[in-house]
């Protein structure tokens, strides 16, 4: 269910009327990403085969960064982490706005899983929003849903290193699996 899922989303915005813009590859990532949340196998795979390319970042001998970049003229990159510890896709993106990207990860979230109903703020119940005083020192807490016996929670920031809550034009959305 959950591939066909994936296969039918990516039809839809794999479609000519879909540009290459970063806008669109951002849709695609984030799609590809919450489509496939329960199997994150099918993540790197599909993520290639909608245009990005994977550049491997090796770290140590146990320990290698997925990093899959767009093409020339748009603006986002993934990072998939999928160790028995972490499981995230990290989508940035230097054109972007924060707000933009919160905004269209709960919109594709709820088309992607009609009836799922998102809740505002972490699973700590903390929310963290973007131009608030604690906003300056962490991420926003964006929000999370329950899917079957799984939960997906997706946070943002600022693209880099250590993404806060403020919106200074850039992004980085993450994807909690």
């Amino acid at each position: 269910m959950r591939s066909s899922l994936l296969l039918l989303f990516l039809g839809l915005i794999g479609s000519a009327a879909h540009a290459d813009t970063s806008q669109a590859k951002f849709e695609e990532a984030y799609t590809i990403c919450t489509a496939a949340y329960a199997d994150a196998a099918e993540i790197g795979p599909s993520l290639v085969a909608a245009g990005f390319e994977h550049q491997p970042e090796k770290i140590d001998d146990t320990e290698t960064l997925h990093w899959y970049v767009t093409p020339a003229g748009t603006d986002v990159t993934v990072l998939l982490r999928t160790t028995p510890l972490e499981r995230f896709c990290a989508i940035s993106s230097e054109e972007i706005p924060l707000q933009e990207a919160m905004q269209k990860s709960w919109a594709l979230t709820t088309t992607l899983f009609p009836g799922a109903s998102p809740i505002q703020g972490d699973l700590g119940g903390k929310n963290i929003l973007i131009g608030s005083a604690e906003g300056q020192n962490e991420s926003c807490s964006g929000f999370w849903v329950v899917l079957g016996d799984d939960i997906l929670w997706v946070s943002g920031g600022i693209a880099g290193q250590d993404p806060v809550c403020v919106d200074n034009g850039t992004s980085q959305i993450m994807v909690v699996m």
